[in-house]
């Protein structure tokens, strides 16, 4: 009997050994986080790398589906363009020249043949003059991210299921991300 529990016992001690040797072996990745900086208190500017290692202020804006850089950049990389599309905004619109980036990267997220319109950026670069792009949703949307305004960071993760909190859906339209919302009836104590 003293033997058949001395044995339980060293199979018990070995298979915690396994267990503890493979949980041990197993990477745990960390979230990747990118720090920014903040223009007139609420304008996200990040570094974002071009084909290298040489990186460049960009806005990151959320609600535009497409990246956009300085013609000075786009010479710069000898970034031609491909053709010409209509640029709608809240101004109006314009005829803008389009081409594709070989590789953007933020931090180590990166992503190549990104679609970007060559624009002279006149307005932004009034407030930060540094500003010589705008990293838009074509990039973003291909990652998980969430934007911490409090500490300036940008966390990546990899697992869908990190963010807590509750999900909202999303409908993609035209290349924009729409978020359905109800109104509610506000307490006018």
């Amino acid at each position: 009997m003293k033997k058949k529990t001395t044995c339980y016992c060293l199979a018990a001690c070995i298979n915690f050994f396994l267990l503890t040797c493979n949980l041990a072996a197993q990477t745990v990745k960390p979230n990747e986080q990118v720090r920014f900086r903040i223009v007139r208190a609420y304008l996200i500017v990040v570094s974002v790398e071009i084909n290298g290692p040489k990186s460049f202020d960009f806005l990151l804006d959320t609600g535009l589906n497409t990246t956009m850089i300085t013609p000075a950049l786009a010479a710069q990389f000898n970034v031609r363009p491909v053709d010409r599309v209509e640029l709608v905004s809240v101004t109006g619109s314009t005829i803008t020249p389009r081409a594709i980036l070989p590789r953007l990267a933020l931090g180590s997220r990166s992503t190549e043949n990104v679609e970007t319109l060559i624009n002279d950026l006149a307005v932004l670069r009034k407030l930060d003059a540094r500003i010589c792009g705008v990293l838009g949703q074509n990039f973003l949307s291909r990652f998980n991210y969430l934007i911490d305004y409090r500490e300036r960071r940008i966390e990546f993760v990899d697992a869908d299921d990190y963010f807590r909190g509750t999900r909202l859906p999303v409908e993609h339209n035209d290349g924009a991300l729409l978020l359905s919302a109800r109104p509610t009836k506000l307490d006018q104590t």
